[in-house]
């Protein structure tokens, strides 16, 4: 019975233990009730422009998701951000608690490693611990979330992180908008910018459910720009996002049913751009071994094909 007793208090001691940060955590800045990773809010990065900057579908739907003004050429939302949305919401498209896990799964073991000090599996059970539902603006209290978002500003500008995340978002909202395109006949890009940008904030569920409701109130005949309107002004009310689709030449023209939405930059790019951070700091794994500056096409082939252990 002793013992019992002892071995239940040591697993309950051990999930209480504090993790400490192994990486510098910039001072956390308020703006308007949330808790923000400093200098990043509308912010112009030349890392995050050069990476979104072909002119493809693919980097306007990246620039969109990541709060992109054209007439500024800066962000609201960076690869390696951090907002006090829902307990925590990381990356360009602040992905919070319950859906970070899913994206974070697709980034290397040894990045996992570097940032939080752990395996993969240890990781993801840590991650369980965290609550969810805080609400909105209101950080989590949780003794660990240092230890987590130092990890994260740590590795969220690697290519690999970065093209894992913009692997993870177009799976999960833009080629989900691409279907809804097809299944109702919508031919503009702009529509497919629109349902794309509502799907990552309402889900792809959604995102088809609003637009059986725009139609219906619309009637048969209605046009893809009234149809626009309708989505972004009366259901979604951000009118405004509308108006930056508008003033993107990536949204220009039709859907192209023969070019995939695939985004090459992350693969392509090695370790021969700017990973200064907007305070002037630079990530430590850039003066880390030959591993953390392998192309981003390696460590993705690596962490997908199992050679990565």
């Amino acid at each position: 019975m002793i013992n019992h007793i002892r071995k239940k208090l040591r697993i309950l001691l051990k999930n209480q233990s504090t993790l400490q940060p192994l990486h510098p955590l910039p001072e956390i800045t308020d703006r308007w009730n949330y808790d923000h990773c400093p200098g990043q809010y509308r912010t112009r990065d030349p890392y995050w422009l050069m990476m979104t900057g072909s002119g493809s579908l693919a980097d306007g739907l990246l620039r969109l998701v990541s709060g992109y003004r054209p007439s500024s050429d800066k962000f609201s939302r960076l690869p390696d951000d951090f907002i006090s949305l829902d307990t925590y919401s990381i990356g360009i498209a602040h992905w919070w608690s319950k859906y970070a896990p899913k994206m974070l799964n697709g980034i290397h073991e040894k990045l996992i490693k570097h940032a939080w000090g752990m395996d993969r599996k240890s990781f993801f059970k840590e991650l369980k611990k965290f609550p969810l539902d805080k609400g909105k603006g209101r950080l989590s209290d949780h003794k660990n979330l240092p230890w987590l978002l130092a990890g994260w500003y740590e590795i969220g500008r690697h290519p690999h992180v970065v093209f894992a995340q913009v692997q993870f978002w177009l799976t999960e909202c833009a080629y989900p908008a691409l279907k809804i395109c097809a299944d109702y006949d919508l031919k503009d890009n702009a529509t497919l910018a629109c349902l794309a940008r509502i799907a990552n904030s309402r889900g792809s569920s959604n995102a088809k459910k609003w637009l059986k409701r725009t139609m219906k109130a619309l009637g048969r005949g209605a046009s893809e720009s009234e149809i626009r309107n309708h989505l972004m002004y009366d259901i979604y009310d951000h009118g405004e996002r509308l108006e930056r689709i508008y003033n993107m030449k990536n949204f220009d023209g039709v859907i192209n049913v023969d070019m995939p939405l695939e985004w090459t930059a992350g693969l392509k790019s090695d370790i021969d751009f700017s990973q200064i951070r907007q305070n002037g700091t630079v990530p430590e794994w850039m003066s880390k071994d030959v591993f953390y500056q392998m192309t981003a096409a390696k460590l993705h082939n690596e962490r997908y094909l199992g050679k990565y252990k």
